[in-house]
């Protein structure tokens, strides 16, 4: 039992010890004080995601998305099943309508089955280029800043490739035009 009570002031050293190498490990690598908290690191581009990305559209046709270049891109995803997604389906295609020819493009990523696509596509008469799909989709969605995964779920992208805004959960008519208007006059 002696011998015991001789080896804990060294095993409470070590301990001790350990923790404050942790701890000083943590500053080195952690956010310098006297310049504040460090950024959030940003996801990848767009154009390293999205363009080598592949999806069917309601025909069944495996799309990329290589066209969105140099382009602003608004990319939606959203479900049939989803009461916000449905009615933001008319301002998504007003905006459509209004700014495509300035070099606006809208592209909509369902995470739904086919036929309830093309039913809602028809329902809505949707003028842009929707595709669909299951796990792709949602980690495409990851991949471009949706953690959560969360629907609907909005990324506007500049010309650049770089994502200018992103949007999770219902948005209010004219916000897009707010964040697409300055990016086409610039």
């Amino acid at each position: 039992m002696h011998g015991h009570t001789t080896l804990a002031p060294l095993f409470y050293t070590k301990r001790l010890a350990a923790v404050a190498l942790v701890f000083v490990a943590a500053l080195c690598a952690g956010p310098q004080f006297d310049r504040g908290f460090a950024a959030e690191p940003e996801p990848p581009a767009a154009s390293d995601t999205l363009w080598t990305a592949t999806l069917k559209d309601t025909n069944g046709t495996l799309r990329t998305f290589e066209g969105l270049k140099g382009k602003i891109a608004v990319v939606y995803f959203w479900a049939t099943w989803c009461a916000p997604c449905e009615a933001e389906a008319p301002l998504l295609k007003s905006l459509y309508e209004s700014h495509n020819r300035k070099g606006v493009d809208v592209l909509g990523i369902a995470l739904d089955n086919a036929d309830k696509v093309k039913v809602f596509v028809a329902k809505h008469q949707l003028p842009f280029t929707v595709v669909y799909g299951g796990r792709e989709a949602i980690q495409l969605g990851k991949e471009l800043g949706n953690s959560l995964g969360g629907i609907p779920y909005l990324v506007v992208i500049g010309r650049d490739g770089k994502i200018v805004e992103r949007i999770t959960g219902e948005f209010k008519g004219g916000r897009l035009e707010g964040i697409i208007d300055p990016l086409l006059a610039g």
